[in-house]
């Protein structure tokens, strides 16, 4: 009796750090924003990327998230001589989010995540089929902003998770180099979907 009351405890320190560590997450996104270049447009934009990252459980029901996100953002616009023309901007996230989740009695779960990035903007390439221009600048500057995101997650195996969500983001401020065009990315709107893996 005694052996079978110490096997029992020696186990559940095993089984809860079992169940609280945090998945690899895997994720891509796609929807739209407002593409500001400082005194030059503001144009609608598609926006499109993918996430790759950490999750570092805290309690029960809160997590932090870190990783890296490579995002695309491509708009057109006219040019000062009338010209449409197109632009895609590629650039590197850093977001760190505090994430609260849920259980449903279904059996699904339930996430809300609120936090911040940091974003580089590594390439802005501008292309006009009419002019036959095709610039490509490269290590523009930093963007600071706000994001968060609100979703639904389903557990197919003791390790494999699969979750579906709404994302929104916004800069807020940047920092970016005296000779570089100046570019602000607001009224983000994004549909994700990830796998998550716990190992």
């Amino acid at each position: 009796m005694l052996l079978c009351i110490t096997e029992a405890f020696s186990q559940q320190p095993e089984a809860a750090l079992k169940e609280k560590k945090g998945e690899w997450i895997f994720t891509a996104y796609f929807g739209n924003a407002t593409l500001t270049a400082k005194k030059s447009f503001k144009v609608n934009a598609n926006v499109a990327g993918g996430f790759i990252g950490k999750e570092f459980v805290v309690s029960n029901s809160f997590s932090l998230i870190t990783g890296i996100t490579n995002q695309h953002v491509r708009a057109s616009y006219n040019d000062t001589q009338g010209l449409q023309s197109f632009i895609t901007n590629n650039s590197l996230q850093l977001p760190v989010t505090a994430r609260y989740s849920g259980d449903f009695e279904s059996g699904f779960s339930y996430f809300v995540s609120f936090g911040g990035y940091g974003s580089y903007l590594y390439s802005a390439t501008v292309e006009n089929e009419i002019s036959g221009q095709d610039d490509k600048i490269k290590g523009l500057g930093f963007n600071f902003g706000l994001v968060a995101d609100i979703g639904i997650k389903k557990y197919f195996t003791e390790h494999l998770s699969i979750s579906v969500g709404l994302k929104t983001q916004g800069d807020q401020f940047q920092s970016y180099k005296d000779d570089k065009q100046e570019f602000e990315l607001t009224n983000v709107y994004l549909f994700e979907v990830g796998i998550g893996y716990r190992f």
